[in-house]
């Protein structure tokens, strides 16, 4: 569950980040989210 939060956040953050127009470096931020999210699911998945 953490783990879809996770990506949930990073997706819309990401979303805004777009559309607002920032440049790269500000996207970047975005590997932590991601990662913790990508990191929960697999867990989750592998009931560990």
């Amino acid at each position: 569950m953490t783990g879809a939060v996770a990506l949930a956040a990073g997706i819309t953050v990401l979303v805004v980040l777009v559309l607002s127009g920032s440049g790269r470096a500000w996207r970047v931020a975005l590997v932590a989210p991601f990662w913790a999210g990508a990191l929960g699911i697999l867990q989750a998945r592998g009931h560990t």
